[in-house]
């Protein structure tokens, strides 16, 4: 019996028709399932899904015993297993972690915000020997000339050929956008996004955190190019906590809606590439992957409001969360 064969006997046709849909075709699952090697390419190279590694775990589990099953199909299996285990372990923590989780009343959110708005500088009443005081400033400047119809638009990537580029951080306060620098071409969104995320946390914080991983903020790079096919792309590519406020769930769920206008506006579609991370446990990544707007991470976030920040937000710098600015529209909640 073949992986095609055992599959007919143990799953539905839709699981069946699924994997096709996956993988291609009939052939190349029965292909892939002829030597380990076949296997391996598929899970380093194909991106594959809960959905899938389940099918062949629910295969498995029937024939793990049966010794008329063919050596490599089952070494195949014994594979996918070992992956789907992983998965299934970071869903079960991810339920209960959203089990736990506490949602405040709306009046009860805007209050803690204001509250905690209240007690940070603004750029005004910055101390001069604020360590991080220049730094400040120029942030605090280049946030006024930020709004996504800038970054994505016909002509920013055409004129830029390195890639037109900028970044997103949204703390469990405020949401700063922000150009890169003009160190790669002498313009202004030609640089780097990992020294732009140093600055802007470095400003917030009023410390150095390495990598700018603070376990608590939505890191978004934003980048607008022509594609190698000569074509126009607009990418973004988020590393965010699994966990976060109902505020940043606003600020992400404001920046939804801009990107879709954005697609409808201009006929591009979005390739987003998502990671979030359990910072808490440690157990797991969820990657939601070549997405064409934000749906599904925000469905499948936790939110908490009375999560406890690791590091406390020195200066605030940017709009508030419920009355972020990605363009000039400004969201009051």
């Amino acid at each position: 019996m073949n992986i095609l064969d055992l599959l007919k006997k143990y799953e539905s046709n839709d699981s069946i028709n699924y994997l096709i849909r996956v993988f291609g075709s009939e052939k190349f699952i029965n292909d892939i399932f002829t030597n380990t090697q076949g296997i391996k390419y598929a899970i380093d190279n194909m991106n594959l899904d809960y959905k899938t590694y389940e099918i062949f775990h629910n295969v498995y589990i029937k024939i793990q015993n049966d010794n008329t099953i063919n050596n490599t199909i089952l070494n195949c299996l014994i594979i996918l297993d070992s992956y789907y285990e992983g998965l299934n372990k970071s869903i079960v923590i991810a339920k209960e972690v959203k089990k736990n989780s506490i949602k405040l009343e709306h009046s009860d959110i805007v209050f803690k915000l204001d509250e905690r708005i209240r007690g940070m500088y603004r750029i005004y009443n910055l101390p001069i020997d604020y360590k991080f005081y220049n730094t400040a400033i120029d942030v605090s400047n280049d946030i006024k000339e930020y709004s996504l119809n800038k970054q994505y638009n016909l002509e920013s990537a055409t004129d830029y050929k390195q890639g037109f580029n900028s970044v997103t951080v949204i703390t469990p306060t405020q949401t700063i956008s922000r150009f890169n620098d003009k160190s790669v071409n002498g313009l202004t969104g030609s640089g780097h996004h990992d020294p732009n995320f140093d600055q802007i946390i470095e400003a917030v914080y009023g410390r150095k955190i390495l990598n700018s991983k603070t376990g608590q903020d939505i890191l978004i790079k934003h980048v607008a190019q022509i594609g190698t096919n000569n074509q126009i792309e607009f990418k973004i590519l988020i590393d965010m906590p699994y966990v976060i406020n109902s505020t940043q769930f606003e600020s992400l769920r404001n920046l939804n809606e801009e990107i879709k206008s954005i697609e409808a506006k201009t006929g591009i579609i979005f390739e987003i590439n998502t990671s979030l991370t359990d910072y808490e446990n440690r157990e797991f990544i969820i990657p939601v992957e070549n997405k064409a707007n934000l749906d599904e991470v925000l469905n499948i976030v936790t939110i908490d409001d009375m999560k406890e920040e690791k590091y406390k937000e020195v200066c605030f710098l940017g709009y508030s969360n419920l009355e972020n600015h990605y363009n000039d529209i400004k969201y009051t909640k």
